[in-house]
């Protein structure tokens, strides 16, 4: 192809979007910022943060064929952590952290079962099912996570979501 016809392509593909042309082609943000109220609404989680927490921000994950899912994320301790909730009939890892976990332990928590991934670096995960409502829950932890600290704060965080 010789560079003219290139270069003209390059500059009406950079264009699309300044005449309106590309609007069908570009997806949607499936994440959007909503109160804790409205995640209530869409998940049914109530995800409620320690009463000291800062910097708690709420979103939803809106994508198509999917429950939506719930997620706060705050600092607490000066600690940053993310919580997640999904309405799934199938325990399913929601952390949106994908990575080969140095450590991996399971955990019962009633009425909650779970996991607890913890990787060298710091960061960690602890996922939660409950069965009787059918939840995944998912508590990430940044930097400083140990199965204690991610056990202690899913506790607090689990506590008025489940009945055994």
């Amino acid at each position: 192809m010789n560079k003219k016809l290139l270069s003209l392509l390059l500059v009406l593909a950079l264009m699309l979007p300044v005449l309106g042309l590309a609007e069908g082609m570009m997806l949607p943000n499936p994440v959007r910022e909503v109160t804790r109220e409205e995640v209530l609404e869409a998940t049914g989680a109530n995800l409620l943060v320690p009463e000291d927490a800062t910097e708690v921000d709420y979103s939803l994950i809106e994508i198509p064929d999917q429950e939506p899912l719930g997620q706060v994320r705050f600092v607490f301790q000066q600690v940053e952590y993310i919580f997640r909730a999904q309405l799934d009939n199938d325990p399913n890892d929601i952390s949106g952290m994908y990575q080969d976990w140095d450590t991996v332990k399971h955990v019962v928590m009633a009425p909650f079962s779970g996991t607890v991934c913890l990787h060298e670096f710091g960061d960690g995960i602890a996922l939660w099912r409950y069965e009787k409502e059918g939840y995944n829950f998912a508590l990430a932890m940044f930097n400083v996570a140990t199965e204690e600290a991610l056990l202690e704060m899913s506790d607090l965080l689990l506590s008025d979501l489940g009945e055994e």
